[in-house]
């Protein structure tokens, strides 16, 4: 019961597996120039797909969309040569990716190139970054916005000072009543705050808007117009957590939101609030050896930034989604990076070597369609920066690659299940499983925490019997114990010694005066096999047999009921206080440990044994689960899972829980199938990381991120 034996956890149902900013410009040149780009394909449907380059030298694409005429239009970074410096550029080309026109556009110092739209008129809008030499002083890391017509060229371009760290990260044309309005820009300013800035028509700024958190540094990285004609914001709040900002028409703020660790990248409004990708972790300056890799995280908030669900993918490399769109059946598309999946071991002082282009497709609510991850291997850097939905059902990705010297900008056409052309030697093309092994993305959480279940019940249900024994003997009343109804032992408890047994008895035993509470009624048998010291004193051994558990509980004014049967071995061990106790199946007579739970009509029911688990408990009242490399075999039926599916759930490192704490500290375990699927949980201070082994081939498919609060 939750509040005595604190086994029983809320039913879970979890859909879905549940430069500084560039994603991906680990740089061109190098490549192998013996293989040709591939021609373009068919995929499903019959749809046009590709794989590309274009440029030369240096550089990647880092924004994509399809045009008006069927074709695409990207904008990125490029540099002819080492030696030279970065422009901005951008490419058209038409539906089966053949170059219409390319420019490159920028002065003596470095120009950035990050986002691209076409405009009401035709014509494009590029934001980005003029004059982008590093260092600090005056002119260094403006923002730029750059007007082209239908065919590239120039039409005008403004210099906005007082920007930061690689100027602008988007720029979005606004529009009233079908009219343009001008533009929109979003980056950090030179107080390290997010700045958004509006302009007329021809560029020249209407006003400018920060929004500082006072920490470290702030930035926005994405900007879209409303349907309230304000703006959606995403970024960084303090170089630290996911920040989301609502503003009116005017720029005011309206309300922000911090989202969780990591930084967003990409936001996109949807029928019914927002859709945000990004990761999970800061990418920073600091040294290779300082990076700490993070996974790719989806984040659906409702309309006044609170999140819906969140998900996260990759495996133990880094991995990141850079960019988010709206799929034309109602689902997500993102596109992003990863380096779980490459030859390894990753080299973090040259990781874009292992970066590949990471597609995942999630429905509406979050469940994950497919995940494919493309690129060549090995040590070839391919990554997608960003990712539009094609009129055609299929989807179109720009980043960089280095597989082909002639030119470093990618260009990816996939069809509508994200596949595209094979790429010949040194392919690298996989189909990340979502499911059809036992245990899968959408039972990851409740698998674990029935793992969670099978490590707890055998010492809490012990613990709880022991306790009511030794209070029995101590003469306690009976209120100690129940706050109404009773409970008592036959014989009368006067002493324990080694073949006694006594019955216990649970009569309507209301545990606690608070809300909710439980009324527990049933009985069991305790037999004494081993004793040594005195457990009237504080240090003493205990060893028992518990039997014949026939106990239930019901909530007091709830939906939750509990019923525990079958029994085990349990010892109790305390020095000063401390307590080490250890639980073992009972193998003579065959009998299992069950804990079953129904609530709101829904069984969750846990068979238990064989097993062997030790737990301790201190006098400040830290706790620790397990020890490394026990197991628990248990036959389990609870949401989302076969009836009666046999699993096996093993300690890696002890759950540890610190006095003062409300969540375990560390841990971890995994749980398999007997069709060897499975998910290991890392526990790291209240927050759980699920890795998912689909398809039972010892790779993890993907990730959940999910608080302990879920299992407790």
């Amino acid at each position: 019961m939750k509040k005595i034996f604190g086994v029983l956890i809320a039913m879970v149902s979890v859909l879905g597996i549940t430069s500084l900013y560039l994603s991906s410009c680990g740089g061109g040149g190098g490549g192998d120039d013996t293989a040709a780009p591939p021609t373009n394909g068919a995929g499903a449907g019959g749809v046009v797909i590709f794989y590309q380059h274009y440029g030369a030298g240096f550089g990647g694409g880092e924004s994509v969309q399809e045009t008006k005429d069927g074709g695409f239009v990207l904008t990125g970074t490029m540099a002819l040569d080492a030696s030279s410096s970065q422009d901005i550029y951008a490419l058209k080309t038409d539906k089966n990716g053949a170059v219409l026109w390319s420019n490159m556009y920028g002065g003596i110092s470095r120009d950035d190139g990050h986002s691209i739209q076409q405009t009401s008129d035709g014509g494009f809008i590029i934001g980005g970054c003029g004059d982008c030499s590093p260092g600090p002083g005056p002119g260094q890391y403006n923002f730029y916005l750059l007007k082209l017509d239908e065919n590239g060229g120039k039409v005008w371009d403004q210099v906005i000072p007082g920007s930061s760290l690689n100027g602008a990260y988007a720029a979005r044309e606004t529009m009233s009543n079908g009219n343009s309005t001008g533009y929109v820009l979003v980056g950090s300013d030179t107080n390290l705050g997010v700045s958004l800035i509006k302009t007329s028509p021809t560029g020249s700024v209407l006003w400018q808007k920060s929004f500082k958190s006072n920490t470290p540094w702030d930035v926005g990285l994405s900007v879209e117009q409303t349907a309230d004609g304000g703006y959606i914001i995403a970024g960084d709040y303090g170089s630290a957590q996911i920040w989301l900002i609502k503003t009116d028409a005017s720029g005011n703020i309206l309300w922000d939101k911090t989202l969780g660790p990591g930084e967003g990248f990409s936001v996109k409004e949807t029928a019914d609030g927002y859709i945000i990708a990004g990761r999970t972790t800061i990418r920073t300056f600091s040294a290779p050896s300082n990076i700490i890799p993070g996974d790719a995280v989806v984040i659906k908030t409702d309309s006044a930034g609170n999140e819906v669900w969140r998900r996260t993918f990759g495996g133990p490399e880094d991995d990141e989604a850079h960019s988010v769109a709206l799929a034309k059946d109602g689902g997500y598309i993102i596109a992003g990076k990863t380096l779980s999946y490459s030859t390894g071991p990753v080299d973090y002082n040259m990781s874009w070597q292992w970066e590949d282009v990471f597609l995942i497709k999630l429905t509406s609510n979050g469940s994950t369609s497919w995940q494919k991850v493309k690129g060549h291997a090995p040590n070839i850097s391919d990554g997608g920066s960003s990712v539009y939905a094609v009129s055609d059902g299929g989807y179109i990705v720009t980043g960089n690659s280095n597989a082909w010297s002639a030119g470093s900008v990618l260009l990816m056409k996939t069809d509508k299940n994200g596949d595209t052309v094979n790429l010949g030697e040194n392919d690298l093309t996989i189909t990340v499983p979502s499911a059809g092994g036992i245990i899968n993305f959408t039972n990851a959480t409740d698998v674990a925490s029935t793992g969670v279940m099978a490590i707890k019940n055998p010492r809490d249900v012990g613990s709880y019997a022991l306790g009511l024994l030794i209070a029995s003997l101590k003469n306690e009343p009976v209120t100690n114990i129940c706050a109404s109804g009773s409970y008592s032992f036959s014989p009368a408890v006067t002493s324990l010694a080694p073949g006694s047994t006594f019955t216990l008895t649970l009569a309507d035993c209301v545990d606690d005066s608070s809300t909710p509470s439980q009324t527990i009624s049933g009985t069991g048998a305790i037999s004494i096999s081993y004793v040594s010291g005195d457990p009237l004193t504080a240090t003493y051994t205990l060893q028992t047999t518990i039997s014949a558990l026939t106990i239930s509980a019901v909530e007091t004014g709830g939906t939750l009921t509990t019923s525990i049967t079958g029994g085990m071995y349990f010892s109790q061990a305390s020095t000063a206080g401390s307590l080490v106790e250890q639980s073992q199946w009972m193998t003579s007579p065959a009998t299992r440990l069950t804990v079953a739970e129904t609530e709101n009509g829904a069984l969750r029911a846990i068979a238990m044994g064989p097993f062997l688990l030790s737990d301790s408990i201190n006098t400040a009242g830290a706790y620790s689960y397990g020890t490394a490399d026990q197991t628990c075999s248990f036959t389990a039926t609870f949401a989302g899972a076969n009836a009666g599916t046999d699993l096996v759930v093993t300690v890696v490192t002890p759950i540890f829980k610190g006095a003062a704490n409300p969540s375990p500290a560390s841990g971890s375990f995994t749980v398999k199938a007997t069709d060897n699927s499975s998910v290991t949980a890392v526990i790291t201070n209240g927050v759980v990381d699920l890795a998912v082994d689909t398809n039972g081939d010892g790779t993890v498919d993907g990730h959940l991120s999910v608080p302990w609060s879920l299992f407790d």
